[in-house]
């Protein structure tokens, strides 16, 4: 198959995900609070988007993809900082207590492989097995649907199947929260719905209104729902099927509009530029960005005369002014972005002298 066509409002609202994410995990005013209800169906949202009806007649070459874009990643990342515990504990970054012998090193690595474990500097990473779970669970239902009803024909029947299948796996991840059951399986079935609606909408974009009312809608939704409560994915806490549903789907539309209205011009060139990298490199961020936080809180403890102790502050040093959480959402997306820029820069380099 040809190699997946960058879409530019996609990589803007992968942009926008990244400083939601940064908003929740430093507790930046207003924007967290609003943003947590709708930025992580948001990015299961866009995976769903890339979803083709082709994967569902050749599975081993989907799982193939998700495997190194997902399964590796995760693998990658999460061993890394396995390896770097207790040089992070060492130096403040760890408190003590989290320091590991090599049998717990060694289990902990299998949980890893298994999907069960992310090191706290990682632990955005829990997303990444999510969505890869979430992913496979699709493809298996979409392949259901297909083997049911694909050979006479009869597209109609095939698809209420595969929705009957993800609604009815909804729901059963919503009130089994209380259960535990491994790799977050409950909340990969909740998120599920997401991943459906994004392949729903590529299918039918062209006819989907983007329109300045229903943009004005989904933002007063937002702010509405967000007085009633708030979603906690990784803590299960959804307050009702259908909030999860509602926030979701006015975050997006509030998104999508945006996005897809961001100026094209030459003055606005740059900016854009920047916004899509940071979205095609969002597995850099969501990896990295609490290790940049460390940056920051080193140069606070520096400035502010604080013990070095409180380098070990998760995610952010406590009590921090509001400036200051803009430093570590800059932080955490332009560090990411800049080692993995070195890096692209490095092996092109290297790739290019080896040809010689």
């Amino acid at each position: 198959m040809k190699k997946r066509k960058e879409i530019a409002y996609i990589n803007y609202m992968k942009c926008f995900g990244m400083i939601y994410l940064m908003s929740w995990h430093t507790g930046l005013r207003y924007i967290n609070t609003l943003s947590i209800e709708f930025f992580l169906q948001m990015f299961v949202f866009i995976s769903g988007y890339f979803y083709k009806d082709y994967y569902s007649k050749n599975l081993l070459l989907f799982y193939k993809k998700r495997i190194s874009g997902l399964y590796l990643p995760f693998v990658f990342y999460c061993t890394s900082f396995l390896i770097l515990n207790n040089f992070f504990v060492k130096c403040n970054i760890y408190p003590p207590e989290m320091a590991l012998n090599f049998s717990k090193s060694i289990k902990l690595f299998y949980q890893i492989l298994m999907l069960t474990y992310t090191p706290q500097l990682a632990g955005a990473m829990w997303f990444v097995s999510s969505l890869f779970i979430i992913s496979i669970v699709f493809s298996l239902a979409s392949r259901f649907s297909l083997l049911l009803w694909g050979k006479m024909g009869k597209l109609r029947h095939q698809e209420i199947t595969r929705c009957l299948i993800v609604v009815t796996l909804y729901i059963i991840g919503i009130y089994y929260i209380r259960k535990k059951v491994p790799a977050m399986i409950d909340v990969s079935l909740v998120l599920l719905l997401f991943y459906y609606l994004g392949f729903l909408f590529r299918e039918f974009e062209q006819i989907i209104p983007m329109n300045f009312p229903f943009f004005i809608i989904s933002i007063a939704l937002i702010i509405f729902l967000s007085r009633i409560g708030f979603i906690e994915f990784s803590q299960r806490q959804y307050i009702h099927p259908l909030f999860v549903v509602m926030c979701g789907i006015a975050g997006i539309y509030f998104n999508l509009y945006i996005a897809k209205k961001m100026p094209p011009n030459s003055s606005s060139k740059c900016i854009t530029s920047i916004m899509s990298y940071i979205g095609k490199n969002s597995m850099a961020i969501l990896a990295l960005h609490l290790l940049s936080y460390k940056i920051i809180s080193f140069f606070i403890i520096i400035t502010h005369h604080l013990p070095p102790t409180k380098l070990s502050d998760f995610p952010t040093i406590k009590s921090v002014t509001q400036q200051l959480k803009i430093l570590y959402i800059t932080a955490g997306i332009f560090i990411p972005i800049g080692i993995k820029f070195i890096y692209e820069s490095l092996r092109q380099r290297i790739t290019f002298f080896a040809v010689r």
